[in-house]
């Protein structure tokens, strides 16, 4: 592993160089976006906070499971638990609350909108659930979701391409299911199949292509490590290529 400071020289290099070649591919995680304004008053939660949210409505449920207890697992896991003990999702408050956090999200700040608007990228792989970024031009993305099939050769009148790996708060809307999000362990399981055309995309560009990771904890995402896995199992790399990782803090040894 190799540490690179933004505003080195060795940075801005390997960035030219990159852009010029067309051999990099941004994905964008919940960091991305989180604090954006979202409906009403409210804004984008982090995955943390999107965390404590299920822990409190199921305790609110089930007062005997303890909040330390809860909060030492997984996100994955507590979403879980969240979607067994919460079923009706319109009575008991669920759809209200991802309605009113993530959707109608605007990304205000001029460097995210710089990076989505003026760089030219052919596409781009999110794992947010929320609006954000198909909503600073909708008139320039075209939306693709999990556990469909499509063509991803198919031109799409010109628009750039957004992966949303993880699914779409306002599609779980729509339709009151929670398979049009991917948050649960049984769920990222289940992606491995059915979310196919995802997982082959990213890992022929794991093979081509540097990756580039914003906003992306990368602590619990079993469906990209799967990609990621499966390129190193399976892909023959005709050249050098990295995963970037980018972060505003120092990284301890056992992250890295």
């Amino acid at each position: 592993m190799k540490e690179l400071k933004i505003d080195d020289d060795l940075t801005r290099e390997f960035f030219i160089g990159a852009f010029k070649e067309n051999n990099l591919v941004p994905i964008l995680g919940a960091g991305f976006t989180v604090g954006s304004p979202a409906r009403g008053k409210n804004t984008v939660p982090s995955g943390a906070q999107l965390k404590q949210y299920m822990i409190r409505q199921i305790i609110k449920m089930q007062p005997d499971i303890g909040t330390k207890e809860l909060e030492k697992e997984t996100f994955s896991s507590i979403a879980e638990v969240f979607e067994l003990k919460y079923t009706d999702v319109k009575e008991m408050g669920v759809s209200n609350y991802f309605y009113e956090h993530f959707t109608d999200v605007r990304i205000e700040k001029n460097s995210q909108l710089r990076f989505i608007e003026e760089i030219e990228w052919q596409y781009i792989y999110t794992l947010n659930i929320d609006t954000g970024i198909e909503n600073t031009n909708k008139n320039k993305w075209e939306v693709f979701y999990p556990n469909k099939d499509f063509d991803e050769h198919k031109n799409f009148g010109g628009k750039k391409k957004l992966y949303k790996i993880h699914g779409d708060a306002s599609r779980f809307i729509k339709t009151m299911d929670y398979n049009e999000m991917i948050l649960t362990e049984s769920q990222y399981i289940s992606s491995l199949d059915e979310n196919k055309k995802f997982h082959d995309m990213l890992s022929a560009d794991c093979e081509n292509k540097n990756i580039l990771y914003i906003g992306c904890s990368l602590d619990d995402e079993i469906d990209i490590k799967y990609s990621v896995l499966s390129d190193t199992n399976r892909n023959f790399k005709e050249k050098e290529t990295y995963s970037i990782y980018v972060t505003a803090e120092p990284m301890s040894s056992l992250k890295k």
